[in-house]
């Protein structure tokens, strides 16, 4: 079981803009980062970064926590004032680097281009109905494990 909440993990990700500079996040792009964290944690330690389960929605993937708690910031920037966790305490270093890497490749690209990415690759594609648009079907850590090894595998 982690003690990594996502609530640490979409804090890390908030904290790590630099805000100075002009950084933003939105609530839809910082889903699909922490998804794209929780992917690449299950398949690089073999273990969950976080236990609670992520859903397929219209736009990707969803950490319902976090969707609770960003919903009304809407398509705005997540302000760092947001952060309420001290996420380098709580996650520990080894979790730290692997979403450090996450950000390297994902961080550039703009909330509708994860979201695409998302809707492209099996892990949601197989989970959601788009006939049933109030189903949430979750995503399966073993479903995200399983398609993002055969994709690091294919890259060599």
């Amino acid at each position: 079981m982690s003690a990594v909440t996502p609530n640490a993990a979409a804090d890390y990700i908030l904290a790590s803009q630099n805000y100075e500079e002009g950084d933003s996040i939105t609530h839809l792009k910082l889903q699909k980062l922490v998804y794209y964290c929780q992917a690449w944690h299950l398949v690089l330690l073999d273990r969950p970064l976080f236990d609670e389960d992520i859903q397929a929605w219209i736009y990707g993937p969803v950490v319902p926590s976090l969707y609770k708690r960003f919903k009304d910031k809407g398509c705005q920037a997540i302000p760092h004032e947001d952060i309420k966790t001290e996420p380098v305490k709580i996650i520990p270093k080894e979790s730290r680097d692997v979403m450090d890497q996450v950000l390297n490749v994902f961080m550039g690209m703009t909330a509708t281009q994860l979201s695409k990415l998302t809707h492209d690759e099996d892990p949601w594609k197989n989970v959601y109905d788009p006939d049933d648009f109030g189903h949430r079907g979750i995503i399966t850590k073993e479903s995200m494990k399983d398609y993002y090894t055969q994709v690091m595998n294919a890259d060599g």
